[in-house]
């Protein structure tokens, strides 16, 4: 579990966990969201299919409403809320 987690945090291949998923260090911001065409260790494409990232965004953000709607209600349920109380608003950043 723990080299699975290093893989994804330092975003190499998911096939050879050896080739590199960005042209550039993180560090360089002005060209940091490059990424490569193929790994250079397993040939492995990084556009898996048209769109596959754009569409791992959209259910990202599907989840994190979806959190944050769930974590509303079990903060709504077990406190006591009124109108003058301005504790809702330690719940929005």
């Amino acid at each position: 579990m723990f080299f699975f987690l290093k893989n994804l945090v330092s975003f190499r291949s998911p096939r050879c966990h050896k080739g590199e998923l960005f042209k550039y260090k993180w560090y360089n911001l002005s060209k940091n969201t490059k990424i490569v065409d193929k790994f250079y260790v397993c040939k492995q494409r990084t556009e898996i299919e048209l769109g596959f990232y754009q569409r791992t965004g959209y259910v990202s953000y599907g989840l994190t409403i979806a959190f944050s709607i769930i974590t509303f209600i079990i903060w709504k349920l077990s406190t006591v809320y009124s109108f003058k109380n301005i504790e809702i608003l330690w719940w929005f950043p």
